[in-house]
């Protein structure tokens, strides 16, 4: 299968598009060895709302760490396993020069997921925020499911822990 991975950087951030060229390899571990086609793109990135682009998986060249742009951050992946709990596919991870202007978020490790409670049709991921809190936060629709690419398939907890988890920022398309 070939995945489309796309390559801007700072330039692009700032609303200047390049034309990619053509990269061979892996994006980790867990997408096996196959070749990777790049095309090219033009993006109108501006750096006073990156909010805007949430939802976005990116990666810098050369770097195999992979980043959900979240709340205006960009959020670390840790590994291949946690990836494939959250995200549908690998496809469409974007590959970008530098991420060096995108502010630091906490990262998502294996503590991170989605679930859903008994009785209750609402998705949430069970995320930490800033003070390494867990909370829950409500994907607002489908759309919102789609834009970050998240699986639909997940564990649905006992009804009695929702009340327990407080809530903290709702992701939204």
């Amino acid at each position: 299968m070939k995945k489309a991975v796309c390559k801007i950087g700072m330039m692009g951030l700032l609303g200047i598009s390049m034309i990619s060229t053509s990269l061979f390899g892996n994006i980790s571990a867990a997408s096996a060895q196959e070749q990777e086609t790049t095309y090219a793109t033009q993006y109108e990135f501006t750096m006073n709302n990156l909010n805007q682009y949430n939802g976005l998986r990116v990666k810098e060249v050369g770097n195999p760490t992979i980043y959900l742009i979240d709340n205006g951050t960009k959020r670390g992946i840790t590994s291949p396993e946690v990836y494939n709990r959250l995200f549908r596919n690998w496809d469409n991870v974007h590959e970008l020069l530098t991420l060096s202007g995108v502010p630091n978020g906490t990262v998502i490790d294996g503590n991170i997921g989605l679930v859903k409670f008994e009785n209750n049709p609402k998705v949430y991921l069970l995320d930490k925020n800033i003070h390494g809190n867990t909370v829950k936060r409500w994907i607002t629709s489908p759309t919102a499911m789609d834009k970050y690419n998240f699986r639909w398939d997940m564990p649905i907890m006992p009804a009695w822990m929702e009340h327990t988890i407080p809530d903290g920022t709702s992701i939204h398309s």
